[in-house]
């Protein structure tokens, strides 16, 4: 009974958790939902409420920082990230987006004002594009991120101009089949349609670095990053309940259970033969006639 209780209360307690939080996140886009220029600052949320020319709701979107890391890619197709060569946007940022049926457009622009980065690497501009799915194969009742495009010019220690293209479209799932949609850390970036994408980190970089071997790429993350597009004509304005990029049991942890439940279901057996094992019951008696056994059932 007592273990019943705690875990009641733990889960109206993780509820409670769950939904003040998506109260607190729904005041804050209620308090920003004509942004669409903004300026970044670092642990401060962001908020875009991306709408069409048309008026048409697009999207939601919010985050507290931006990063921006510029790597080498080596030979093998490995990428080096021993170089910290890192920035922190704190520029301005315009949001903008299209709808064309069941794709959704978004387009983040990036200008420096006279930043000169938070080390050797500035980041002079930038230009995100995102292209969201609002219906998926198999998953009809899922929205995704098909595709992004990271494009920005940056400079090292104060020379040159580079530009610099990166497809950092996320991995699909585990393979490239419809079936194997794979919506968390590593993969899509996708949720149920009435539900916002939420994730602490959100790393976005390049899938496949063996065709830029020898080049530089880049990784761009996010930090506490929502997002949560909105089906054609919507009138309900606001985040949904979270999808967290992160699972609530993770593999390693259900590894861990899965383990320990056998080595217990082992140990458990070896006991229950131990147990069985029977210790004889009579004994001769130097004293008396000897001990005759039947050999006869």
């Amino acid at each position: 009974m007592i273990e019943k209780r705690n875990m009641l209360g733990l889960f109206l307690f993780s509820y409670f958790l769950s939904v003040s939080g998506q109260q607190n996140l729904n005041q804050q886009s209620g308090q920003g939902q004509t942004d669409s220029k903004s300026g970044l600052s670092s642990g401060k949320p962001t908020l875009f409420n991306i709408t069409s020319t048309t008026g048409d709701f697009l999207a939601l979107l919010q985050f507290t920082g931006v990063e921006i890391q510029v790597a080498d890619v080596d030979k093998t197709g490995k990428i080096d990230l021993s170089k910290k060569n890192i920035d922190v946007l704190d520029g301005k940022m315009t949001a903008t987006g299209t709808r064309n049926k069941d794709n959704i457009n978004i387009v983040l622009t990036y200008q420096n004002q006279g930043s000169k980065g938070s080390g050797d690497l500035t980041v002079k501009d930038a230009t995100l594009t995102m292209d969201i799915s609002t219906s998926v194969e198999i998953f009809t009742d899922y929205w995704r991120m098909s595709s992004a495009k990271l494009d920005l010019t940056y400079s090292m220690s104060g020379a040159a101009d580079t530009k610099l293209s990166v497809d950092v479209t996320p991995r699909f799932g585990y393979t490239d089949r419809p079936a194997d949609l794979q919506c968390g850390t590593g993969y899509s970036i996708c949720a149920p349609t009435k539900l916002s994408w939420s994730c602490g980190s959100n790393l976005l970089r390049e899938v496949n670095s063996t065709e830029t071997k020898g080049k530089q790429t880049a990784l761009l993350t996010f930090k506490n990053l929502y997002l949560q597009p909105f089906e054609a004509q919507a009138k309900h304005i606001k985040f949904g309940f979270n999808w967290d990029c992160d699972p609530l049991i993770p593999i390693s942890i259900w590894s861990g259970i899965i383990v320990s439940l056998g080595l217990a279901a082992i140990v458990w057996w070896s006991l229950s033969m131990v147990g069985n094992v029977y210790t004889p019951s009579k004994f001769d008696d130097p004293k008396g006639p000897a001990l005759m056994i039947s050999q006869t059932d």
